[in-house]
């Protein structure tokens, strides 16, 4: 009896402190589970959220590119309105240009035409010389 009553003792401070260690054990458990959770409660409103927040880029997406749209089909509409501009006044450039050659050599061939005209006739020839030459007087 001796030999048990001996031993129950140590047993008995074993099982205690096992007892403690577990309860110090599950005691932790217990604060991790619940950090856990609470952590697990943030993740899910961050993940709510986020649904709001995919809707809102979307929203804002779309809106800057009905902007972009805007802005694009009125800079080339008035991109457009300068060239048609910018055509008109070369053709009429090149017009004015191609006018003022053609009465130039309209002008030569009548010119030229009269030097003839007063080379082949002699009363022409005469009065034309003495025309001019009352204009040097």
């Amino acid at each position: 009896m001796l030999s048990d009553l001996s031993l129950k003792k140590p047993f008995k401070g074993f099982f205690n402190d096992k007892s403690e260690s577990i309860a110090e054990i599950m005691e932790r458990a217990n604060v991790k589970a619940k950090e856990a959770e609470m952590m697990m409660q943030m993740q899910r409103k961050k993940i709510e959220g986020m649904e709001e927040e995919i809707q809102r880029i979307h929203s804002d997406a779309n809106s800057e590119i009905d902007s972009f749209k805007t802005t694009y089909v009125k800079d080339v509409e008035d991109r457009i309105e300068k060239l048609k501009a910018d055509a008109s006044l070369k053709i009429e450039a090149e017009k004015n240009q191609l006018t003022n050659q053609l009465n130039a050599m309209l002008l030569d061939e009548v010119i030229e035409k009269a030097k003839e005209t007063i080379k082949s006739n002699k009363d022409l020839n005469q009065q034309a010389t003495s025309k001019v030459l009352e204009g040097l007087r």
